[in-house]
């Protein structure tokens, strides 16, 4: 995660944003189970659709620092924490189907994002919690192609092929998931995915 001293070459609102967005994952003691699901929900529902693609942007530079300089993954609690609020504030942001959202929902590309979201997610071990993110994430797959017409690909084949190659590979149990001993059945909740 970001540190509150990297983003001072932000505007106020930005550095807002990125704040707001640590919030996610405050582990306070007293408050922050509170602190977490109030600013997901405030972050989903209430923010105005002009900061949607700051926040797209933030989401992405947090999420980038989910992995190493040689591009693998850190796969440790808060970080999957973080990625699983994400995911409900974008398939929030993405269903909202107001007409004002339209506009600002295709100022900045989100396909970064998505990629690094799913790349972080294709990491996580085969376990309940972690099949529960997946099916999750699909859904807000189908959130964004639903509203592909409103938002801004750069390269969508490119992008498109890469999302495919991704999600089959969950499916098909393939390259990055073992199952640590104990995690039980979960073969009814991969149906899902």
């Amino acid at each position: 995660m970001l540190t509150p001293g990297q983003d001072i070459q932000f505007c106020p609102v930005t550095q807002f944003v990125g704040q707001l967005l640590r919030l996610l994952v405050c582990h306070n003691e007293k408050f922050g189970t509170q602190i977490q699901k109030h600013v997901k929900d405030l972050v989903a529902h209430e923010m105005s659709p002009t900061l949607y693609p700051i926040l797209f942007d933030q989401i992405k530079a947090i999420v980038e620092k989910f992995f190493d300089p040689q591009g693998q993954v850190t796969v440790i609690d808060t970080n999957t924490q973080f990625v699983e609020h994400i995911i409900f504030i974008m398939k929030s942001v993405l269903e909202n189907k107001v007409d004002h959202t339209t506009e600002h929902l295709g100022v900045t590309s989100i396909e970064a994002m998505m990629l690094a979201i799913v790349r972080y997610v294709r990491h996580l071990d085969t376990t309940v919690h972690a099949l529960h993110i997946k099916t999750k994430l699909c859904q807000l797959v189908e959130a964004m192609m639903a509203r592909r017409d409103d938002l801004a690909f750069r390269q969508e084949m490119k992008f498109r092929n890469k999302m495919v190659e991704y999600l089959t590979d969950w499916v098909m149990g393939n390259s990055h998931q073992m199952a640590p001993p104990g995690s039980g059945d979960v073969t009814a909740i991969t149906r899902d995915l």
